[in-house]
């Protein structure tokens, strides 16, 4: 049975070596063994059996598998950028979070979390001290929804 597998193909590659260098540039577009399995046609176990038996080849996965994160990562930046310039204030907060030495974790922590409901409005929600950079930042969106719903200020 190993010997059908092992059939020259009529590129002179071993049908193993044209499945394993389709597997390759699968996991370099999607970094999951399972999908990169499932779309060649072969069993999930047959590439980890490939990869005990060859440790060149497991070396080009682990290599491929790199190149698919890479390739995911540049995407989800993409979008995440896309969706800051959408006025998504999750993706602005998550961006500055991790992006910008003034907004680091900590500071959102004991500040402000932003939200958005289904109807793409903007929640804010307020606990402890914000500091008065970042308050420079929302006290405009603030001001008008404390101007309209101010339970502290008396009646006109």
């Amino acid at each position: 049975m190993a010997e059908i597998n092992r059939v020259e193909s009529t590129t002179g590659m071993k049908k193993d070596d044209k499945t394993k260098a389709l597997i390759l540039e699968q996991l370099r577009k999607t970094p999951i063994l399972q999908i990169a399995s499932e779309k060649i046609g072969i069993a999930r176990m047959t590439l980890h059996r490939w990869r005990l038996d060859d440790s060149d080849f497991n070396k080009a996965v682990e290599e491929a598998l790199s190149e698919g994160c890479i390739l995911i990562n540049d995407l989800a930046e993409s979008q995440l950028i896309n969706a800051i310039k959408d006025r998504n204030l999750q993706a602005v907060t998550y961006w500055l979070r991790f992006h910008h030495p003034t907004y680091k974790q900590s500071a959102f922590q004991s500040g402000f979390a932003v939200a958005q409901d289904d109807d793409q409005n903007i929640i804010f929600e307020l606990f402890g001290q914000l500091r008065p950079e970042t308050m420079k930042l929302i006290a405009p969106p603030l001001e008008d929804s404390t101007e309209q719903h101010d339970e502290t200020k008396p009646a006109e």
